[in-house]
């Protein structure tokens, strides 16, 4: 009997390994459960062998059907699913010019105009900009891919609105399971997420989970960057990382999220999320970090020279304007000139007259 309970609890132990790698539970709750386990399986040492001898039989049993079922839904639906969706795709967000919903059920690819608005129905359907497309019921999983110089709107089917920034890709599914609502992000969105305490909804990023109950907040998390900022406007949000580390933001304060570290400090929310309004807001930002997102919204190349990059200005740009116009409201407000452009290439430096 000795010997069958050792292989009793190894077995168990082993199940709990598996849960804890897939669902990423802290060792601090498992080390509680276990301890729980093993109070209910071994209170009762005194009672009769034949009956501990079922009890154990029955518990194993009970055990393998338990790990099976959990097992087979940790594969199927596990947290990681949609970053790997993320990563697996064979677009993204730099390699096309339009805006692009791709459906995976049926490989459906519908390209859209720059500042539509999708909408999924609480039944499944698909609308852009009021129109219905099609009937979007059976993909479960979708990609959205919005290149450089565009944006989008999307509404999920939970009501939740959704603002998407330039270079992003959002993976999504056409309706939300009855007991959790997740996407995955990599670039940048804000979202007004509709309230439903018994369905949080979770934004997961290469860096760490976003968890809230119905909120108003922004989220970027471009993977090249290698972190994720999130700035919150109203409610609450949870920032858990990949170590399991958490922290609660408040409004007007924001999370930042790396590999190594995570840290919280109060903001202005204006300037991070103005973007939704196609507002850049400048508050003595340095030239050569605004050209560099400049040139990362536009999807063109730019080269400055060194002596600039450090000039600090302060305004704001309409991002609705075309490149070169939005050029020409740096200029009126710094010493920057751009001295000639060739192609989709801008050369910018100080004290020349404009010339292209």
């Amino acid at each position: 009997m000795y010997k069958q309970k050792n292989i009793f609890l190894k077995d168990a132990r082993r199940f709990v390994s598996q849960v804890k790698k897939a669902e990423q539970i802290s060792s601090m709750e498992i080390s509680d459960s276990w301890k729980d386990i093993k109070k209910q399986l071994f209170l009762n040492e005194s009672a009769k062998k034949r009956n501990r001898y079922h009890f154990l039989l029955w518990s194993v049993a009970a055990s393998l059907l338990i790990s099976i079922f959990i097992l087979k839904y940790v594969m199927q639906d596990a947290p990681v699913q949609l970053l790997a969706e993320v990563q697996k795709h064979k677009l993204s967000a730099d390699s096309i010019r339009e805006i692009s919903l791709f459906a995976t059920t049926d490989n459906h690819l519908l390209r859209i105009r720059n500042h539509s608005t999708i909408t999924y129905q609480s039944n499944g359907n698909l609308t852009v900009n009021n129109k219905q497309i099609q009937s979007n019921s059976l993909s479960k999983i979708n990609h959205l891919y919005v290149p450089r110089g565009k944006r989008t709107t999307l509404i999920l089917s939970d009501g939740t609105r959704m603002y998407v920034n330039a270079g992003s890709h959002i993976v999504f599914p056409s309706a939300f399971e009855k007991n959790k609502r997740e996407i995955a992000v990599d670039g940048e969105i804000f979202l007004d997420v509709t309230h439903n305490p018994k369905r949080p909804f979770i934004v997961k990023t290469s860096n760490c989970d976003v968890r809230v109950l119905g909120t108003a907040f922004n989220v970027s998390a471009y993977r090249n960057t290698g972190k994720t900022a999130v700035v919150l406007v109203r409610g609450k949000v949870e920032l858990k990382d990949r170590k399991n580390k958490r922290a609660l933001l408040h409004p007007n304060q924001m999370g930042q999220v790396s590999s190594d570290k995570m840290a919280l400090a109060n903001v202005d929310i204006f300037k991070y999320i103005c973007w939704k309004d196609n507002i850049m807001f400048l508050d003595n930002e340095k030239i050569g970090k605004v050209v560099d997102e400049l040139a990362d919204y536009y999807g063109i190349e730019v080269n400055y020279s060194k002596e600039i990059s450090d000039i600090h200005i302060s305004g704001k740009l309409d991002l609705c304007d075309s490149v070169d116009e939005v050029i020409c409201a740096i200029e009126e407000i710094s010493p920057v000139r751009m001295r000639k452009k060739i192609g989709n290439k801008y050369y910018f430096s100080k004290g020349y007259n404009q010339s292209n």
